[in-house]
């Protein structure tokens, strides 16, 4: 598609353009939102966080897609303000244990 669309550029524009694909990833299956996993997540969330979930995939790479890659449910969640990849990321450390102890709750529930 993006040769398709570098060539049709090219052409309208008298243009050349080589592409080269370096690297690639493709997707995998999401996990299921029925899954075991994601159902226990979600309950814990609710329980420790007082939030309701929302179920959504992301666009960035997680370790996640390799796990899945091999047929193993994965869910992916944190607690974050909005802060990734910005020249103030952060995270404040009683989100961290918030955290862990949603993951403790995921694994008792």
């Amino acid at each position: 598609m993006i040769k398709d669309t570098a060539n049709n550029y090219c052409n309208a524009h008298g243009c050349r353009v080589d592409v080269e694909i370096v690297s690639r990833e493709d997707p995998v299956q999401p996990t299921s939102a029925d899954s075991e996993i994601v159902r226990r997540l979600a309950k814990a969330i609710r329980i420790v966080k007082g939030l309701e979930p929302k179920l959504l995939g992301i666009g960035g790479g997680t370790y996640a897609r390799y796990l899945r890659a091999r047929g193993i449910p994965v869910a992916v969640w944190m607690t974050s303000k909005e802060t990734a990849h910005a020249p103030d990321e952060h995270v404040f450390l009683s989100d961290i244990v918030s955290d862990i102890k949603t993951v403790v709750a995921s694994l008792l529930t």
